[in-house]
């Protein structure tokens, strides 16, 4: 069966973007334990990208930056531009389509490659990944990584051990003998559940993996996450600089989430059946609310439930440190019946219509409901 599958992709990868960004404007930092986070001050949310220099003391994304600076008092932790990231990662697409027109991102540092059908100009995909990663550095001064496989996700694997800015290839019929010696814990996709589940088989590596699960490792090498173009849920959340106990502060923030995923469903033409409010204080402990069963599509419905919830979430009184938004259980917005008026409906859609153009146009920010 796998013998036929005759595709090709290739998973580039940038090398800690932000920073790399970053460090575009600032190359006398190069060399340095570097961090991208936001504000000022150790308590300043969490670590959204760190330089190779910093992750040799342990730092890494996800961490909170006043660990981070316990780990490496020398850290240079700058704030992110995420606008500048943005712009960085379309010209970094624009490249990535000169080589071939079959691209998907997956994140704003990640896309996935079909290089079969450019495969006639390029000859080898070695070439074509080599000519994405050298003129992504030498146009854009940025580092990236690249992985060749024909299976998509065996691809991002090579992405990750090529890091930093090296290219790794699995031959077609190489897979399982090339990934049997690394641990299951480097292999994507796997979440925390799925490995503790090999673990308590007796499973750490890749081979026994395969040996003892053939069938699940045929899935997984036939699965491409560029299939389902369409998010299961949509979320936003937000560390705070400081811990605060004013509530009305954090229920802003809260409002601007809502704005926020409420303006990317949109953009799906869907319309949200559940939405979950979470809580983290300041002793790290997170709690967390959720209301099913009602259509939600714009703003203002979105802000209200979300209020509700954080009311029901805010349990403890302790100062707040995250607050997040989460939107599921998706429906086409045009099956169902939203409104007992549809002249309702209609003011209300061309409403948001009007103010996600201008988001579009003029930036998230340069709008806000009252």
């Amino acid at each position: 069966m796998l013998e036929e599958i005759n595709s090709i992709f290739c998973h580039i990868d940038m090398d800690a973007f932000f920073v790399s960004a970053e460090l575009r404007e600032r190359p006398e930092l190069k060399g340095k334990p570097v961090a991208v986070g936001g504000g000022v001050g150790d308590r300043l949310g969490v670590v959204a990208s760190a330089s190779y220099e910093a992750r040799e003391f342990g730092v890494k994304s996800g961490m909170p930056i006043f660990k981070a600076k316990s780990l490496c008092p020398s850290l240079v932790v700058l704030r992110p531009r995420h606008r500048d990231y943005g712009r960085l990662s379309a010209r970094v697409m624009e490249i990535i389509k000169t080589v071939s027109p079959d691209v998907y991102p997956l994140s704003i540092d990640e896309a996935l490659v079909d290089l079969k059908g450019v495969m006639r100009i390029w000859k080898s995909p070695l070439k074509a990944a080599h000519e994405i990663v050298t003129r992504v550095k030498k146009e854009l001064n940025l580092p990236c990584s690249a992985g060749i496989s024909r299976f998509p996700r065996i691809a991002k694997f090579c992405a990750k051990i090529a890091k930093p800015h090296g290219i790794v290839w699995v031959m077609d019929r190489y897979e399982d003998t090339f990934m049997e010696g690394y641990s299951v814990d480097l292999v994507p996709y796997f979440g925390d559940a799925t490995r503790r589940f090999f673990y308590s088989k007796g499973i750490f590596k890749v081979g026994q993996l395969i040996e003892s699960f053939p069938v699940f490792w045929l899935k997984f090498l036939l699965s491409n996450p560029v299939f389902n173009k369409y998010p299961k849920s949509i979320s936003s959340e937000t560390t705070l600089d400081k811990n605060t106990m004013n509530r009305k502060k954090v229920k802003a923030i809260l409002k601007s989430l809502c704005e926020k995923v409420g303006k990317e469903m949109r953009g799906y033409g869907f319309a949200a059946k559940e939405i979950a409010v979470k809580v983290r204080y300041s002793d790290f402990r997170n709690f967390s609310a959720t209301l099913t069963g009602q259509y939600l599509i714009f703003d203002d419905e979105i802000i209200a439930k979300a209020l509700k919830l954080f009311d029901e979430a805010d349990c403890l009184p302790l100062s707040i440190r995250l607050v997040g938004v989460r939107l599921s259980n998706f429906v086409k917005e045009e099956s169902i019946l939203l409104f007992p008026s549809p002249e309702e409906y209609c003011k209300k859609s061309r409403l948001f219509k009007t103010v996600d153009s201008l988001r579009d146009k003029y930036g998230f920010s340069s709008i806000h409901l009252g």
